[in-house]
């Protein structure tokens, strides 16, 4: 970009005098730049570096807002904009796979459910709805931990799984960590109601001034049917993104 002075200035003088530029709209990422950001969403080490030395990131305090990739809600659930979808297609590089499956981002829970079997938990990361489900049991949980990345978050979007309208999500806590020790509730849901019938969807807009790597949907009370249940098939997070 070039800002060229085509005439006199307030004083008719051609002294062009400026200390400030700022731009915005798309960022188009050379294929190369694309290949190193998917690699090190997936760990590899080298990769971190180089995104680091792209960045200026990796002080793990979240970096300054030059340092940050800015994933923003399109107001449509689970669209392609989202953090899970631009991991999963190595920054919309490739055809979509399942991060969780892959690795990239590491998915865990409390038991699952096995009669009928839920999928493994990574399912709460797909693209498409299924049964993915915890057994019946109070304090049960999805965690999903992002590796090398931070986000701060401002908004996430979930999904209801594939048996049944009922046993929907009502009674929850968004909550984040960057130990797996410590963790600071994000957002409280009580007795809400986003969340109605097979393969439904809701997003919920977030406030946080904090960076976190690991996040949980943590289930405080009963689902919709008066169980324990915790059952989820999609998850999709926006905000923004730094490399630790």
């Amino acid at each position: 970009f070039r800002v060229v002075q085509a005439g006199v200035n307030s004083n008719m003088h051609y002294f062009l005098a400026c200390s400030g530029i700022e731009l915005y709209g798309q960022v188009k990422l050379s294929k190369g730049a694309v290949q190193v950001m998917a690699a090190a969403a997936a760990g590899d080490p080298v990769a971190e570096q180089n995104v680091n030395k792209m960045t200026g990131s990796g002080s793990g305090s979240g970096g300054d807002a030059s340092s940050q990739l800015e994933f923003k809600y399109s107001g449509v659930d689970f669209d392609e904009q989202g953090i899970i979808y631009a991991i999963g297609t190595g920054m919309c590089s490739r055809t979509w796979k399942n991060p969780g499956e892959s690795g990239a981002i590491v998915v865990t829970s409390t038991p699952l459910a096995e009669r009928p079997a839920s999928v493994p938990a990574w399912g709460i990361l797909g693209r498409s709805t299924v049964r993915c489900v915890t057994k019946q049991a109070k304090r049960s949980y999805f965690k999903i931990d992002f590796r090398t990345l931070k986000i701060r978050p401002t908004a996430y979007s979930l999904r209801h799984y594939s048996s049944w309208d009922s046993e929907a999500v009502r009674n929850w806590r968004l909550e984040g960590s960057n130990n797996d020790r410590t963790w600071t509730t994000i957002r409280e849901h009580k007795d809400d109601r986003g969340l109605d019938g097979k393969g439904s969807t809701f997003t919920w807009r977030l406030n946080t001034p904090k960076f976190f790597r690991i996040f949980r949907i943590f289930q405080t009370g009963q689902n919709s049917n008066g169980h324990w249940f915790l059952a989820l098939s999609g998850f999709e997070i926006y905000g923004s993104l730094v490399v630790e």
